[in-house]
């Protein structure tokens, strides 16, 4: 699976770049079920809680982008942001690559142990 546009894996981290309320930021349960959801679901191993940082806005020039992870950001894309009370968000989960293979239904069992 296809890692979402907002998140991009950097060394040992699973790096999410998003736009968040400061009251969204202060959910860590909710943070750490979506980040873990996304890592497991792209066959990495959460390896601890998730970091979450804030950044300033960056200052544009009219008529330039900037980026914020994969999204690109314009000045009136910023000012609308601002405005609705959202903070640009970074959210850090360590991870590994799972690893092993699967195992087979039933793997457990063997056929002395049956009944």
């Amino acid at each position: 699976m296809a890692l979402p546009v907002e998140c991009e894996l950097q060394g040992e981290s699973l790096v999410f770049w998003t736009l968040a309320r400061p009251s969204d930021l202060e959910d860590s349960e909710k943070i750490y079920d979506h980040t873990c959801f996304v890592a497991c679901t792209n066959g990495l191993r959460p390896l601890g809680a998730p970091e979450v940082l804030t950044h300033p806005y960056p200052e544009l020039a009219p008529g330039t982008k900037g980026n914020w992870g994969r999204r690109s950001m314009t000045p009136e894309s910023i000012e609308q942001f601002r405005t609705e009370g959202y903070v640009l968000a970074e959210l850090r989960l360590p991870v590994a690559q799972m690893g092993g293979a699967a195992m087979a239904m039933g793997a457990l069992f063997h056929e002395d142990n049956q009944t």
